[in-house]
């Protein structure tokens, strides 16, 4: 059983139908957010290469990226009815153990 409203069947992010915040983060991430109480915990992979790099769409091609420099991976509490970063913390700091997909992020595991 889940408490509150009923989920939204549909929205629309650009004219914000059933869209209560939205925040911008730093880095890539695919994991999911996690939902506590009134908290949303997000996770991000931050990278120190000039730009984020991940790929979307149908390409031939799926050798992990090559370049994989130092990468700050972080976890973000957020307030669940304003979107407001309530804290954030440094998970780790680093080269990559592995190497990523093109299409995937370093902060693919949800928390």
């Amino acid at each position: 059983m889940v408490e509150g409203a009923p989920a939204a069947t549909n929205w629309n992010v650009e004219k914000a139908v059933n869209v209560r915040w939205k925040i911008e983060l730093p880095g890539l991430a695919h994991s999911s957010p996690v939902v506590w109480g009134n908290k949303i915990f997000v996770t991000t992979a931050i990278t120190s290469a000039a730009k984020n790099e991940t790929r979307y769409g149908l390409f031939g091609d799926v050798a992990p990226v090559k370049d994989d420099p130092k990468h700050t991976w972080k976890v973000y509490a957020l307030d669940k009815r304003t979107g407001k970063i309530l804290w954030e913390r440094v998970a780790y700091e680093g080269i990559p153990k592995v190497k990523r997909h093109p299409k995937s992020t370093h902060a693919d595991s949800t928390p």
